[in-house]
């Protein structure tokens, strides 16, 4: 289910890069709005995966709970345009126009990922079975969020973050299942 979700999140942002590339900024916001919406939405994802595999419903419960409560921060703290634009450079600055500066800026407030990254962790740990399955997914998702950490380079680190994680996905349950 969260892999499901998770590729939701780059059809957003393959719509916010046609708007951008096209000045249409009907696309961009359609793509904004619906990662937006879908980027808290991977907590749920999991619950709902634990759920149809156990039956355990406490997992999709917390996530659900998570989803609105990042839904209201949003509402009460974003005033925030509805599109996603590229980050603002001056041409002059070779070091502040590099190789990172076509990272997109979403408009909404990133303070949760983290919470979000915690809590997704201890569903894993707890409802991921067998055990060794659980702690390779987590040791995955754990490294590259240390590693990407520290490339952390213009408010690059979570574009490098989702393009590993992309990447490994299908890794992840590959192994997951040679381990059932």
């Amino acid at each position: 289910m969260l892999i499901i979700c998770y590729s939701q999140m780059q059809l957003s942002e393959v719509l916010i890069w046609y708007g951008l590339n096209n000045n249409n900024d009907l696309i961009n916001k359609i793509g904004t709005q619906y990662g937006k919406l879908l980027l808290p939405a991977h907590n749920i994802a999991i619950g709902l995966g634990i759920y149809l595999a156990t039956g355990e419903l406490l997992p999709f419960i917390i996530g659900l709970i998570f989803y609105i409560c990042i839904i209201i921060y949003y509402n009460l703290k974003c005033s925030c345009y509805e599109i996603t634009e590229l980050p603002e450079c001056e041409v002059s600055s070779k070091e502040e126009c590099g190789k990172f500066a076509g990272k997109l800026q979403w408009p909404f407030p990133h303070e949760w990922y983290l919470i979000s990254f915690i809590i997704s962790t201890i569903l894993a740990i707890i409802y991921v079975k067998p055990f060794p399955a659980g702690v390779i997914i987590i040791g995955f998702y754990w490294f590259f969020f240390i590693l990407t950490w520290f490339i952390n380079y213009y408010n690059a680190f979570g574009s490098y973050w989702c393009w590993i994680m992309a990447f490994v996905a299908p890794l992840i349950v590959f192994v997951n299942y040679l381990l059932n």
